[in-house]
């Protein structure tokens, strides 16, 4: 695969994932990619993920189907769901019914 495609700058409210986190990125299984271009494309997608949780994301979806990425408001969300898909990963925005 091709190197990912990084997100566009973000403010440093966005950066620090404060404001509304009504809504949920999440990250599904797929039989395509393998697991190192995963991590590659969450630490290169989402600010301030480091290399040991998108790991851990990675591992939840492999095994449980689908992993929850970051809590935020919707257009985030929207946005790095976006940027993951650009990618070649399955991600969707679900509403966070936790919060």
């Amino acid at each position: 695969k091709t190197r990912p495609k990084s997100v566009a700058k973000m403010d440093s409210k966005q950066k620090r994932g404060g404001g509304n986190r009504g809504y949920v990125l999440l990250l599904h299984n797929d039989d395509i990619n393998k697991k190192d271009y995963v991590v590659n494309v969450l630490t290169s997608v989402v600010p301030n993920l480091d290399s040991a949780k998108a790991l851990e994301i990675m591992e939840e979806a492999h095994s449980e189907g689908k992993a929850p990425v970051r809590k935020c408001d919707e257009p985030e969300a929207r946005e790095l769901c976006a940027k993951l898909r650009e990618n070649g990963l399955t991600a969707t925005v679900e509403p966070n019914m936790n919060e």
